[in-house]
């Protein structure tokens, strides 16, 4: 089974936990009392691929996900490339209707994927809407602007979350997928 390291990373107080345990159906209740994450968390739990694969046929291929859930304090900051090495995609997660958060993402846009080489379509934002009466959400910059973006309530509706988060999977797989037959091509003809 393939294994795929994916970081959660945004801003503190964006719901990184609540999508995580969520995801990886870590807790019979995940949205409990805020509790801030001290550095990392390392979560392991089977996952299902889906989507289509770029040949077009259907993709729902079982995954190992190694879900590494970011503190969004800066102080934690020198953790960073140690949780960075590795990884297969990012999702990031924010207060959507805090536009300090929104403001905020381009630094760890900068950090977990610019300076890391993570292609955007290894990329995911969960636009986190903790007031079920909100009908925007905070301006990202241009910098978000080829990331898939979806609007989720984890209080109300985490189906939406995991039903996307298999497609993500799907994404991240065939991108890992097509840098080993990359690889495989290169040392064949060396």
């Amino acid at each position: 089974m393939q294994k795929l390291k994916i970081v959660v990373a945004g801003p503190k107080k964006g719901g990184k936990t609540v999508l995580a345990n969520i995801l990886a159906e870590a807790s019979e209740n995940p949205i409990g009392a805020y509790r801030p994450t001290k550095g990392v968390r390392i979560i392991e739990f089977e996952g299902t691929a889906s989507g289509s694969s770029s040949s077009g046929l259907p993709l729902n291929v079982k995954v190992d996900v190694e879900m590494w859930d970011c503190s969004g304090d800066a102080s934690f900051e020198n953790c960073w490339p140690v949780i960075q090495d590795g990884a297969n995609g990012v999702l990031f997660v924010y207060r959507s209707g805090n536009a300090s958060d929104a403001k905020e993402m381009d630094s760890f846009y900068s950090s977990f994927v610019a300076q890391r080489g993570i292609k955007d379509r290894n990329c995911m934002v969960f636009a986190n809407i903790f007031d079920k009466d909100q009908e925007t959400r905070g301006k990202l910059s241009s910098t978000f602007s080829r990331i898939p973006q979806i609007d989720v309530n984890l209080q109300h509706d985490a189906d939406s979350a995991t039903t996307e988060f298999q497609r993500f999977l799907g994404s991240v797989l065939e991108g890992v997928k097509e840098r080993q037959d990359k690889a495989e091509i290169s040392m064949i003809r060396n």
